[in-house]
């Protein structure tokens, strides 16, 4: 009797909910997307910190030899990078000088907000990243998002303190792309990709048929991506009504942890 009155509810909670997807309009299900997705976001951002606190624990736990090794280790590539930063410092100056003297405009167009990954949502329908960034740090949809080894995606969806980062390999995706030794323009698309897979996307106007491999990087015609930023290679062609490439991305799409929002500079009047 028990069991009948259980499968009577969770059916009548069932025929509820597609009446409600059915009469309530668009707008006011968006709203409430957003909000059960502003509940969940702490929890989410509170799963990041937990991460990040087991690794501090997990490190307490090695020998005091292998802790002073880590930390020696640390301390020469820190060193090793402040040189860095203080000499690209001197050549940003230096170059901000020139263009001064000749009364040229700055060649600084984005600034970039670090930003850590909170979830990875990757199947074969949407593929997106969960960073901890939002409204209140200035994102906005459309942001582009990179990593040291190259391009990560854009900005699909901002909260209020979260973000929803779309991959280069989403199947919405779009990008225009150029060969690193050829200037002309190709669309990028996104395909299907399975979980544990590489990710792969397409170039849709090909000319012709050209050698693989070949590096496909990122051209400053959209505004959203700086040029020359690493996106993948081609490594296969073929054709069927047109040329269709088919882009090897990188491997770092799969372990990312932390990124880079790209923040278009305003020039100054």
């Amino acid at each position: 009797m028990q069991t009948r009155i259980v499968g009577k509810f969770i059916v009548c909670v069932l025929i509820f909910w597609v009446v409600g997807c059915v009469i309530i309009p668009v707008s006011i299900r968006k709203h409430l997307n957003r909000w059960f997705f502003e509940v969940h976001a702490p929890a989410q951002t509170g799963i990041a910190t937990l991460r990040r606190l087991q690794n501090f624990w997990a490190l307490r736990s090695e020998s005091k030899l292998k802790l002073m090794t880590y930390c020696r280790d640390l301390a020469r590539e820190n060193a090793f990078l402040k040189l860095k930063i203080l000499e690209q410092k001197e050549q940003v100056h230096h170059c901000q000088q020139i263009l001064r003297l000749n009364k040229l405009p700055s060649l600084e167009d984005f600034q970039y907000l670090i930003a850590r990954v909170c979830k990875r949502h990757v199947d074969i329908w949407a593929q997106y990243l969960i960073i901890n960034r939002g409204m209140s740090d200035g994102i906005q949809v459309g942001q582009g998002v990179i990593c040291s080894q190259g391009i990560v995606g854009r900005i699909a969806e901002v909260y209020a303190n979260s973000s929803a980062v779309e991959l280069v390999s989403n199947p919405k995706f779009r990008l225009l792309v150029n060969f690193e030794d050829k200037k002309e323009p190709l669309l990028l698309q996104g395909t299907y990709n399975p979980p544990f897979s590489p990710k792969r996307a397409y170039l849709l106007n090909l000319k012709g048929s050209c050698t693989e491999p070949r590096k496909v990087v990122t051209t400053s015609l959209g505004q959203q991506f700086p040029a020359n930023i690493f996106v993948g290679y081609l490594i296969k062609v073929t054709r069927k009504k047109d040329w269709i490439g088919k882009v090897q991305l990188g491997d770092y799409l799969m372990w990312l942890e932390e990124v880079s929002i790209l923040i278009p500079v305003v020039p100054e009047s």
